[in-house]
């Protein structure tokens, strides 16, 4: 939607490293690294919030969305989490 990719934009532009690209965080629904030791995964939201877990971020919890970003200092952690909210 509009919203999330205006508010999930300026999150990123404000947060992350400048070389992070959002359409490929939307259209990948993987885990990607991002930066030295940062990656994302992109999963579900289960009735319009994300579960909280080892997430050092969350964005957009409480927003109509359907999908969200999840930044995470692990691949394994982004993996757990991944699979987990994606069922």
């Amino acid at each position: 939607s509009a919203t999330f990719n205006k508010v999930t934009k300026k999150y990123i532009d404000r947060n992350m490293p400048s070389d992070y690209k959002l359409v490929n965080a939307m259209q990948s629904k993987e885990i990607v690294p991002i930066g030295l030791s940062l990656y994302y995964a992109y999963v579900p939201v289960v009735n319009n919030r994300v579960r909280k877990g080892q997430a050092l971020n969350m964005l957009l919890s409480n927003l109509s969305v359907n999908k969200a970003i999840i930044f995470v200092n692990r691949r394994e952690t982004a993996q757990k989490l991944y699979n987990f909210l994606k069922k």
